[in-house]
């Protein structure tokens, strides 16, 4: 004890070597949670444009197979007039006064079928509209939760710095308490001398 106070000076030093050495090694800590934190946010990133390949993917076959369908239907379609146009030569034969009764029927029917399909078309319009809305509300509630997530880190981040700034200022208060008890019980050493 009797060196100790003899070279106070060496004990500063030391004690200094090891305050910048835990200095040293918060930073380095920082540093990798930086580096970590970048590290989630990229494989996030990557996932969410995994997904969107994805989902683009799927809505293309969705696609492939929708145009699919129509052409099938279309074909049924003009298998079925090229039918009704053999009929209509066959029925001429019959009666001039039934072909035009049953013409005129046909008439009226095909009227009715294409109103049909004009009222199937604007349903599939307005289906379609309703599911272009969906998709951007949709994409507006993932921008909206992805601001939240970015101001959360915002401010989970801007804590840390202030509680290492608290952390920082304590410490300094506890080494200059150190040096002040340091330095009146080297007076007091002196004194007593």
């Amino acid at each position: 004890m009797e060196g100790f106070w003899r070279n106070p000076q060496i004990f500063q030093l030391e004690e200094v070597d090891r305050l910048e050495e835990v200095d040293r090694l918060e930073e380095v800590d920082r540093l990798e949670e930086v580096d970590r934190l970048e590290e989630v946010d990229r494989l996030e990133e990557v996932d969410r444009l995994e997904e969107v390949d994805r989902l683009e993917e799927v809505d293309r076959l969705e696609e492939v197979d929708r145009l699919e369908e129509v052409d099938r239907l279309e074909e049924v379609d003009r298998l079925e007039e090229v039918d009704r146009l053999e009929e209509v030569d066959r029925l001429e034969e019959v009666d001039r006064l039934e072909e035009v009764d049953r013409l005129e029927e046909v008439d009226r029917l095909e009227e009715v079928d294409r109103l049909e399909e004009v009222d199937r078309l604007e349903e599939v319009d307005r289906l379609e509209e309703v599911d272009r809305l969906e998709e951007v509300d949709r994409l507006e509630e993932v921008d909206r939760l992805e601001e939240v997530d970015r101001l959360e880190e915002v401010d989970r981040l801007e804590e840390v710095d202030r509680l290492e700034e608290v952390d920082r200022l304590e410490e300094v208060d506890r080494l200059e308490e150190v040096d002040r008890l340091e330095e009146v019980d080297r007076l007091e050493e002196v004194g007593g001398g």
